[in-house]
């Protein structure tokens, strides 16, 4: 299930952290949350840097679809806590 917010008179709208954190730790009704974000990046390590489409997503991401890693890990827990270095699965 998709839980966004729609402001009266305007489109489907993409939530700030802080009102995402606010969501989770009030929620009631699932048994997690997690948050996902659309992002372009650079891929570097080959001949020339490229464009690639990813996602951004909270730590609990594949622990909330039920799904591991096929090679390496997936996220620990707080791997997404402010500061920490980032992780690309």
């Amino acid at each position: 299930m998709i839980v966004s917010e729609r402001p009266p008179g305007f489109p489907r709208n993409t939530i700030s952290p802080a009102t995402f954190l606010d969501w989770r730790d009030q929620n009631k009704v699932f048994e997690q949350m997690s948050a996902t974000a659309g992002v372009n990046m650079n891929l570097t390590g080959g001949d020339r840097p490229e464009q690639i489409q990813g996602t951004n997503v909270t730590a609990n991401y594949f622990d909330l679809l039920g799904v591991n890693a096929a090679v390496g890990r997936t996220f620990a827990k707080g791997d997404d806590e402010p500061g920490k270095p980032l992780i690309a699965v």
